[in-house]
C-alpha cells in the first residue's frame, strides 16, 4: 500500500494538533490544580445600584461617573457599568458628558472605555452644545487632555 505526499501532510498535521491540544489542556489543568491560577479572580466579588462615583486632581473634582448598576471584578481592579454617564471637566471647568449602553473602567490605566450608542456632550463657552456618536469611546480620566 502506498501512501501519497498529501495523505501523510495530512496525517502528521492531525497528529501535531491533537498533541498541542492536549499539551495545552492538562497544562491549564495543571495551573488550576497547582494554585497558580485563580478562577475566582475573575468572577464578580461585588455589585452596586444606582452609583455615582467623583475622581479628583490637583484642580479640583475632574470627573463624574454615574451608573444604573456596577460590578467590581478583582482582576485589575475593573468595573463593569449599565447606562454610564460619565462627566469629565476641562481645564476651564467645562463639562463634557458621555453616556453609553455599557462601559468598563480600568482602575490602574484610570480609563473608562464606552460602548453601544455612545453619546459626547460638549457645552462650548457661548453655552451652545457640540454633539457627537459612536459606538466606543476611550477615555482617559487621569486629567490629561486627549
Amino acid at each position: 500500500m502506498r501512501f501519497s505526499r498529501e495523505n501523510i501532510t495530512a496525517v502528521c498535521l492531525f497528529v501535531s494538533i491533537v498533541t498541542l491540544s492536549a499539551w495545552l489542556q492538562f497544562r491549564l489543568l495543571e495551573e488550576y490544580q497547582n494554585g497558580t491560577v485563580d478562577p475566582a479572580d475573575h468572577e464578580l466579588d461585588y455589585y452596586m445600584e444606582g452609583v455615582t462615583m467623583t475622581g479628583a486632581n490637583d484642580r479640583g473634582i475632574s470627573y463624574h461617573i454615574t451608573s444604573d448598576r456596577m460590578e467590581h471584578y478583582p482582576v485589575g481592579d475593573r468595573i463593569l457599568f449599565d447606562n454610564p454617564v460619565v462627566t469629565r471637566y476641562d481645564r476651564s471647568g467645562s463639562p463634557q458628558a458621555m453616556s453609553a449602553d455599557s462601559g468598563w473602567f480600568d482602575g490602574i490605566a484610570d480609563t473608562v472605555l464606552l460602548t453601544g450608542n455612545v453619546r459626547i456632550v460638549q457645552i462650548q463657552a457661548q453655552g451652545s452644545e457640540a454633539i457627537a456618536t459612536s459606538q466606543e469611546m476611550m477615555i482617559r480620566l487621569d486629567g490629561q487632555e486627549n
